[in-house]
């Protein structure tokens, strides 16, 4: 879990992981923030005004097989994809 940010809403608390890390996946946001409806947060956020980049990325399930999520970064940082 972001240290520090447990009174922030979650919209605030997306925006903080994100100075840290290149990009949030839905899997990110309900470990780390506790948020289970990302893409509606980042919605919000982009009415606001907040510009995102949506970039699927390829990642393992469970069961060790290869699938697509999104995931999303702040349009105005160079972001890295592993």
């Amino acid at each position: 879990m972001v240290k520090g940010i447990h009174n922030k809403s979650q919209n605030d608390q997306i925006l903080k992981y994100l100075e840290n890390h290149s990009y949030i996946t839905s899997l990110d946001a309900v470990r780390e923030i506790g948020c289970l409806r990302l893409a509606a947060r980042i919605s919000d956020m982009e009415k606001r005004g907040i510009r995102f980049i949506h970039q699927p990325v390829i990642v393992e399930n469970r069961y060790g097989q290869k699938c697509k999520v999104m995931s999303y970064a702040l349009a105005d940082c160079e972001v890295v994809y592993e």
